[in-house]
């Protein structure tokens, strides 16, 4: 895998339940990993919910071959935060993983 296009230095996160102190649960997100990646949009759409407008995107995000990375994550990259729809390992190789993951937009 060439690295040029591997321009863009993000962040994968994991999700962590940790208690609340009232008995509950709170979601908190800790640093998996940082990698370079290449992010490319692939489609988009903008739906209105309960009168708001929400606009969504999916991305192609291109890593070298990480062990671990699961649909349970997210990629931070600047402000911008895609959940992670899927993360193959392409042809079973362990050379890169394309992650297929939608960027959450509100208008």
């Amino acid at each position: 895998m060439r690295v040029g296009p591997l321009n863009r230095f993000i962040t994968i996160e994991q999700s962590q339940q940790t208690r609340d102190g009232a008995g509950g649960f709170i979601n908190t997100w800790s640093e998996f990993t940082k990698a370079w990646a290449a992010i490319n949009p692939v489609s988009g759409s903008s739906k209105y919910v309960s009168a708001e407008r929400h606009s969504e995107a999916t991305h192609q995000i291109t890593i070298r071959w990480l062990d671990g990375v699961t649909p349970k994550m997210r990629v931070v990259y600047g402000t911008r935060i895609f959940e992670i729809l899927s993360a193959p390992n392409i042809a079973e190789r362990n050379k890169q993983i394309i992650i297929i993951a939608k960027e959450v937009l509100d208008d």
